[in-house]
């Protein structure tokens, strides 16, 4: 029986992965190889898996690092306990926006009045190759309490009748709402710049198809 070749992916080279990334020219995010574990193309991005020398394992979207194992619990919990903890009492229901790797979700079911946690990410592939190669972060996908949507988040939000979902769109008192006009309104003073990234940015979630990337977002009630 002949061997199964291990995969490759055209980021690597000489046993190095370098990022490919365009919101910052002229600097590269590097690391070292040891074995690729996964790296295959989804309906919607490029999906590769790779343990590094020194950072664990890694998540690597469409060129762009995700999380690696060795810092990716300070990004799941910020994203996470602090929305939780801001309400007087632990929030029954969760939704996630992203968060494919299974990250946010396991932070969310820490906290033990959490009943129902909703998922949604666009790219069915994540949370699967997750499940294999990331166990540290994928953990919570087996609980009971989560139902996970595989499908474009902005078309799933709009359709969802439930409260705190709507509240975010909804009306002018909306988080959305009050965020751009926070930003537009800053921007207006002379001497004053705004920038925002879509990759590791909570509030960020897309209004239209897009490459998911690590966006991801927390609404509670």
């Amino acid at each position: 029986m002949a061997d199964v070749a291990a995969p490759t992916h055209e980021l690597i080279s000489d046993g190095w992965f370098g990022e490919k990334e365009v919101m910052w020219p002229g600097q590269q995010m590097r690391l070292k190889v040891e074995n690729v574990l996964f790296a295959e193309k989804s309906k919607f991005q490029d999906v590769l898996v790779f343990d590094s020398s020194t950072y664990g394992r890694v998540l690597v979207l469409d060129g762009v690092i995700q999380l690696t194992e060795r810092d990716e619990f300070a990004y799941q919990e910020m994203l996470t306990h602090i929305p939780m903890f801001a309400h007087a009492s632990c929030p029954k229901n969760v939704l996630i926006v992203g968060g494919g790797d299974g990250g946010m979700l396991r932070e969310v079911m820490k906290h033990p009045g959490v009943e129902h946690v909703t998922m949604c990410d666009i790219d069915a592939m994540v949370p699967e190759v997750s499940k294999k190669h990331l166990p540290s972060m994928s953990v919570a996908f087996s609980d009971p309490r989560l139902e996970l949507v595989c499908e474009d988040a902005a078309v799933f939000v709009a359709a969802d009748s439930r409260k705190y979902v709507r509240s975010l769109f909804s009306s002018v008192f909306s988080f959305f709402y009050l965020l751009t006009h926070s930003v537009s309104t800053c921007c207006k003073q002379p001497g004053t710049t705004s920038s925002s990234s879509t990759r590791r940015t909570p509030w960020a979630l897309p209004l239209r198809s897009t490459s998911p990337r690590s966006t991801r977002a927390c609404a509670t009630c």
